[in-house]
């Protein structure tokens, strides 16, 4: 874990870094202006956010990028909701957001988020309308069943959402931006089923949820981080990278706190489960995507204790990427 905290300290003092989070937000921007001005629809609009995304790399690919959809049904769970005390089958998300982070080709960081995608609706496009029982859902992730596509015939599984951010909404504006932002704060800025624009602007937002008392350290690296990390604030662990950020308010926001680790749930550190069914996802994700880009896969990442039906994973767009700590 060390080397990891010192590869993005170094990112982060790093004008070549900057230059390339920069270019790389340009290119998503690029994408989703063409989009607004054919006029497509949601669906396209994030299938071509993938292209722009896809095969994108830094620093002669240590860190790369890979963007795909996992084509077929969409993937349905079921769940009690109690305000109606009824079964609610709903997509758990249409995005997925993985970042994982190796050395000596074994996994040692990773991080996921699912992103359920809105474009605005409305008469001046400034505002989502938002489906509460999926809210409920990318809220609590509350036991749950698969009933289609994803996970079909699992039953009761379970999420851990300590970070406030697996569960997460893309938000597409006019003329050409996304928003990134937790499921809670959908929860607490939306008016009966509405999320406007003007609220989210006017979201005072400086909290983050430190991800600190789940990474392991030798002690005397903690004192090198009193010496060299104080400028970003150690003493709070409000360090710029490998936190979670409940916001991202624009496509440079993103792309920041993308590359930067800052977005998603933990899941595992130094091949640690920290939740068993997350990294069980993580690798029918991982798997599926392996068969048609098998060169992008120069790590392993193992089975994990899915069942076939683990597999059957689909009609889901897939954003990875991965940090090879062992290239220089």
């Amino acid at each position: 874990m060390n080397i990891l905290f010192r590869t993005f300290y170094e990112y982060c003092q790093d004008s070549t870094f900057l230059h390339f989070q920069n270019d790389f937000a340009k290119k998503i921007y690029d994408s989703l202006i063409q989009s607004y001005k054919k006029a497509e629809g949601e669906v396209k609009i994030v299938e071509n956010m993938c292209n722009a995304i896809h095969d994108t790399t830094y620093n002669n690919g240590k860190l790369s990028f890979l963007a795909k959809k996992i084509h077929g049904n969409a993937s349905n769970v079921s769940f009690h909701y109690p305000y109606k005390n009824e079964i609610m089958k709903k997509e758990l998300a249409d995005m997925i957001i993985i970042s994982i982070a190796t050395r000596k080709s074994i996994i040692i960081f990773e991080k996921v988020a699912f992103v359920q995608n809105k474009k605005e609706t409305g008469i001046n496009k400034q505002s989502w309308k938002i489906d509460q029982e999926q809210l409920y859902l990318l809220q609590n992730f509350p036991t749950f069943d698969g009933a289609m596509g994803l996970m079909n015939g699992m039953k009761d599984v379970v999420f851990s959402n300590y970070s406030e951010n697996l569960g997460t909404y893309g938000l597409f504006q006019s003329p050409g931006e996304m928003i990134l932002i937790n499921a809670l704060n959908i929860f607490r800025l939306q008016q009966k089923d509405t999320v406007r624009l003007n609220d989210i602007r006017k979201f005072a937002h400086n909290s983050i949820i430190s991800n600190y008392n789940f990474l392991p350290f030798e002690y005397h690296f903690f004192e090198e981080m009193m010496y060299r990390f104080h400028k970003y604030g150690l003493y709070s662990q409000n360090l710029p990278f490998m936190n979670n950020k409940i916001i991202s308010y624009n496509i440079y926001d993103f792309v920041r706190n993308w590359t930067l680790f800052n977005i998603g749930e933990i899941v595992s550190v130094n091949e640690d489960k920290l939740c068993n069914d997350l990294y069980n996802f993580n690798r029918a994700i991982m798997s599926k995507l392996k068969q048609e880009n098998s060169n992008f896969f120069n790590f392993e990442f193992g089975n994990g204790d899915f069942s076939d039906n683990f597999l059957n994973v689909n009609g889901k767009n897939v954003l990875l990427t991965h940090l090879n700590l062992d290239k220089e």
